[in-house]
């Protein structure tokens, strides 16, 4: 839930569960040396600042079964490209959910 690995500054990598469903508000925030996630495709959601400040993530996909991503989700993750299976943003992501990262629109896994 919410919280569950805030400012946790010595988690280095997640592989979350094929049963989860949302990212919940802060679950990563300031955990900076988070620095490879793989986020399945069960999740439809990732909710407001869910990954701030995660300053060491270079990489992260965004499966096509995400369809809400919440203000602030990604901000500040300086180095992060954000590889989406989407084509283009779909209309239940907030405006400012990846800060200034780089988004990578229509990826396959190439």
């Amino acid at each position: 839930g919410g919280f569950a690995f805030y400012s946790c500054d010595a988690l280095t990598s997640v592989v979350l569960p094929t049963s989860l469903k949302k990212i919940s508000d802060y679950t990563f925030w300031y955990c900076t040396a988070l620095e490879s996630v793989v986020i399945p495709d069960s999740v439809t959601a990732i909710e407001e600042y869910a990954f701030e400040y995660c300053t060491a993530l270079e990489s992260v996909v965004i499966p096509d079964s995400v369809t809400s991503i919440a203000c602030g989700a990604f901000g500040y993750c300086d180095e992060l490209t954000i590889y989406c299976e989407a084509e283009s943003q779909p209309s239940g992501w907030d405006g400012d959910w990846n800060g200034d990262c780089d988004v990578v629109w229509g990826y396959k896994g190439e």
